[in-house]
């Protein structure tokens, strides 16, 4: 705004200086005038130093250049003033401040100021030949003198300034930044020209002759001054080129023009004056201007070629690049018909020139084509994006288009359409959602999609209008994914995902949570099954055995089941409630429907906590092992321990032995569980070797966890190497359900164990599956009877007959028995008369800490050796 309005006085007071000293000059006498116009001067000086002065205490840009402008300039100004005012003779001290002060001062700044370093070779070239043909014509009409007054400096010096200061006036309107032309440039232009006019006008100013001697040339001189002036005192306010809001541009023709006319003129002028000599200053002039011409024209021309060329070169490119993208680039009219397919090949045939491209678009989306065709004819330039359907040779097509409304750009001229097929794009997306909305493998609603449909529900359950959730669980399926493989697994969910999608009620959802859980939001409605009941559906369909992959299988579910009579309950406090419901139907005996009370809650969190507690313990140490005898029914004397975990707490006391196991094959602590109780029953039972002497085994009960973690036989190998015991005194007890792995990690690891030393122990027979065809197709050396078989075969002559049947096959197949659960002495009579050879049970010991252990074992053997035969059972089978 500063330099706008200093701008607009600067020309104002141009102006009013050339009036002035037109029409001062017709009123005052020569001495007034010599005055005024000498104070005038004066006072253009002194502002001229100021403003160098405020150009460098503002650090401007170029600050060192703007102040020796402002300085030469104001002291060429004072120098002209003091001698207009004083006048001194023939001797002008001012004068020749001009000379050797002012003007190269001037000369040093001005190429700086216009960036003359970085103009380009053609801006020279046309300032040159304006600045020429300007002093061509100066001297012609106004300083030719008599050919033997050529070379008198009274016409040289004069006409050299003429030269310069046109040259700089050219300059400054040639070397615009990007060929922008700024206000101060055109005010140093019009300023430097004014002063080259006032030279012509008045060349005795520039020889020591008086100033302010003629009316024209005094006023050119002051307007010029001013214009200079000013130019200073902006850029010392900080003026910023970039600044300008209508920048100008000097047209490329307008310097060659001026020289051309120029000859013209001269020859014309000649043709008059055939008197006029041809002197050796005219002959340089018109050589320079002539030369500078032809070479700014073969410059020209080159840069024209060079420029043709690179055109070219951009065309093919973007040609090339608009071929090869995958944009299309359409220009339609106002009725959407193609005008133009840019960047589309002639020789490729005509395109889609000449269609009407709504008639591709499918019904539905064309009134959207109209909404967005208005839209950006309010907003011309602004692109307008959406996605449509287009239907081409009857197939459905999505893409995705950019309107842009160019209508009044002359070189484009309609509305610019570009677009792309995003229909894989679009397929791909709709699989996303469909993937985060359903499960792939039974095709039901994702975990995600049932809390989203569950939690609008919740917000409106009333005691009226009650929403349950149903959390289901399938009951023992790691039995058969381990035993018939994943894939039955998945097939017996997506069954029964099937079977209960069939019972599902309208707004009922059923989803599958994750691996074998289910959970189904029901919306209760007036005659439909409650709840309790769709569960109970729910679990008799599972009556019906499944057909999958030529096996016949029955499975069943438990479910937990909490129902929300009021809203503000979150989907989470539901869920949570119902899997603490499914928590106690499992333990009551899975195939099971438990309806959520608020003691189970205390129940989960007693879990929670319970959980937090075992973890502490396992870090700090805390979890111990007592050990239970093994001993041979002939001579009751010890030929094994059983490891047994132990746990005491400072609230609870001594945490029952299946809770733990339980609690840690839930939370996955199981394996550190089993990895401290090796380590603890191994650093026992070597102790009791030996300070007895004998050769007493350890068993450890083993989880299938366990065995299925890659690195269990090392561990195993390095506890034993750890204690200094051999393989051969420990054995591992597993459960019937590692047996039906036939191909698994688990039975590959029981294998490499057992060739090495280590015995296996078949727990529990007599529960699960206990199928007798495992015992010859795999390697165990011993097997347990569970309790349930030992002590329920003696209220019936049939269990009885069972019992000694299983015993005789194990001893044909060279097994040991060991039977548990001996609580008196009828019972070690009845099963060492069937034939069984190890017992374990209370009627012998109960589980008692490592030292009790010890001495137990102490007190039954004299110096390391048994007190009578027995036998030890070892990896090797007895003939």
């Amino acid at each position: 705004m500063i330099q706008t309005t200093a701008s607009r006085l600067s020309w104002v007071l141009g102006a009013i200086a050339v009036v002035i000293g037109l029409g001062v000059r017709t009123v005052l006498s020569p001495d007034a005038v010599r005055t005024s116009y000498a104070g005038i001067i004066l006072v253009l000086g002194v502002v001229s130093l100021v403003g160098a002065v405020l150009a460098i205490r503002r650090s401007v840009p170029n600050a060192g250049p703007w102040a020796a402008y402002g300085l030469g300039l104001g002291l060429s100004l004072l120098a002209g003033g003091v001698d207009t005012l004083l006048p001194l003779g023939d001797s002008r001290a001012g004068y020749l401040v001009v000379v050797l002060v002012g003007v190269p001062l001037v000369a040093w700044a001005v190429p700086t100021l216009l960036g003359l370093r970085h103009s380009r070779v053609e801006d020279v070239l046309d300032s040159a030949l304006v600045a020429v043909s300007a002093t061509f014509w100066a001297w012609e009409l106004r300083f030719q003198p008599r050919a033997a007054e050529v070379f008198d400096p009274a016409s040289l010096v004069p006409i050299g300034f003429v030269c310069f200061v046109f040259a700089v006036a050219t300059l400054a309107l040639l070397t615009g930044n990007g060929g922008h032309i700024s206000r101060v440039r055109w005010m140093m232009s019009a300023g430097f020209a004014l002063e080259a006019i006032a030279i012509i006008v008045l060349p005795q100013s520039m020889t020591g002759g008086r100033y302010a001697e003629q009316a024209v040339g005094t006023s050119l001189m002051l307007g010029g001054g001013v214009l200079l002036v000013t130019v200073l005192w902006i850029v010392a306010n900080g003026y910023r080129p970039e600044a300008d809001r209508e920048p100008r541009t000097l047209r490329w023709w307008a310097p060659m023009t001026v020289a051309i006319i120029s000859y013209v003129a001269h020859t014309g002028v000649r043709r008059f004056r055939p008197e006029a000599g041809f002197d050796p200053v005219e002959l340089v002039l018109v050589t320079v201007a002539g030369l500078t011409l032809v070479l700014r024209v073969v410059r020209m021309v080159r840069t024209e070629r060079l420029l043709s060329r690179r055109l070219d070169a951009d065309r093919l490119q973007l040609e090339t690049l608009l071929h090869d993208v995958q944009d299309n680039i359409l220009i339609v009219d106002r009725d959407f018909v193609v005008v133009r397919q840019v960047g589309h090949r002639l020789e490729e045939g005509p395109g889609l020139a000449d269609i009407v491209l709504l008639d591709f678009v499918h019904p539905e989306d064309r009134e959207s084509m109209w909404i967005d065709k208005a839209a950006a004819a309010r907003a011309p330039g602004t692109s307008i994006s959406r996605e449509v359907r287009l239907v081409i040779d009857g197939q459905l097509r999505w893409i995705e288009g950019v309107m842009v409304d160019r209508f009044d750009t002359p070189s484009v001229g309609g509305l610019v359409v570009t677009f792309r097929d995003i229909t894989d794009r679009r397929i791909a997306q709709e699989d996303l959602r469909r993937r985060a909305m359903y499960d792939q493998l039974t095709g039901l609603a994702s975990r995600d999609t049932l809390r989203s449909v569950a939690a609008e529900l919740l917000q409106g359950a009333t005691s009226t209008c009650p929403v349950s959730m149903l959390y289901c669980d399938l009951d023992r399926l790691k039995v058969v994914n381990d035993s018939l493989g994943h894939h039955v697994g998945d097939e017996v969910i997506s069954a029964v995902a099937e079977r209960w999608n069939a019972l599902l009620p309208p707004r009922a959802t059923l989803s599958r949570f994750g691996g074998d859980e289910f959970v189904i939001c029901y919306p209760h409605e007036r005659g439909r099954l409650d709840a309790l009941e769709f569960a109970e559906a729910l679990l008799r369909d599972l009556r019906t055995p499944l057909r999958i992959a030529d096996n016949e299988l029955t499975v069943s579910a438990s479910i937990g089941v909490t129902t929300i009579t009021a809203g503000g309950t979150t989907i989470d406090e539901a869920l949570r409630d119902a899997d603490a419901a499914l928590y106690e139907a499992k333990g009551a005996g899975r195939n099971q429907i438990k309806e959520f009370d608020p003691a189970m809650r205390r129940s989960a969190l007693e879990r929670l906590h319970l959980e937090q507690e075992l973890r502490r313990a396992l870090r700090a140490g805390d979890v111990v092992v007592h050990l239970q005898p093994i001993v041979d029914l002939a001579t009751g004397l010890p030929e094994s321990f059983e490891a047994l975990v132990r746990w005491h707490t400072e609230d609870r006391g001594w945490v029952p032995a299946p809770t733990i196991i339980s609690l840690a094959e839930e939370t996955g602590l199981i394996v550190p569980l089993g990895e401290q109780v090796l380590d603890l029953a191994c650093e026992a039972i070597a102790r009791i070797r030996r300070l007895t002497g004998a050769p007493i085994r350890v068993a450890v009960n083993t989880s299938a966890m366990q065995l299925l973690r890659p690195g269990f036989g090392d561990t195993v190998r390095a506890t034993l190497e750890r204690h200094g015991l051999p393989s051969d005194a420990l054995v591992l007890e597993v459960t019937e359900s590692i047996l039906l792995d036939e191909e698994g990690l688990a039975r590959g690891t029981l294998r490499d164990l057992h060739v090495q030393g280590v015995s296996i122990s078949l727990d529990d027979f007599g529960t699960g599956y206990s199928s007798l065809s495992y015992l010859g197709t795999f390697p165990l050396d011993q097997l347990k009877l569970d309790r349930a078989l030992v002590t329920g075969t003696a209220e019936t002559a049939t269990g009885a007959a069972v019992l000694a049947g299983i015993i005789r096959i194990t001893q044909n197949l060279g097994l040991p028995v060991v039977a548990e659960g001996l609580e008196n002495l009828a019972d070690v009579k009845r099963l060492r008369g069937l034939g069984a050879t190890l017992g374990q049970g209370w009627h012998y010991a109960r589980a008692m800490a490592p030292q009790d252990a010890l001495d137990w074992a102490l007190a039954r053997v004299t110096d390391g050796q048994r007190t009578e035969p027995g036998v030890t059972w070892s990896s090797e089978r007895p003939s």
